[in-house]
């Protein structure tokens, strides 16, 4: 399958929303949906990224740096799942 993907990126540094990418297949039907948003300030840099996916579900990133602590990432994840019950 052939897919094609657009990025939208913003060069504005007043938005948070970085980058949307779009990905669909041939028959131009969406397959994923991605959005990159950056916060930054003096003490932290946190970046957020959702990633969805209309048949298989999305996961949530969000990574802060601390100049102090590191860097620390937290994940959300949701998977759609079948019903198989039959009829």
């Amino acid at each position: 399958t052939r897919f094609v993907r657009t990025d939208y990126k913003s060069n504005d540094p007043k938005l948070k929303i970085k980058t949307f990418s779009v990905i669909k297949d041939h028959d131009d039907q969406i397959q994923s949906i991605q959005i990159v948003e950056m916060k930054r300030t003096t003490l932290v840099n946190q970046n957020n990224m959702l990633f969805f996916s209309p048949r298989q579900g999305y996961r949530i990133v969000q990574c802060d740096s601390l100049q102090v602590l590191g860097r620390k990432c937290k994940t959300v994840e949701v998977l759609y799942v079948k019903d198989k019950k039959k009829k």
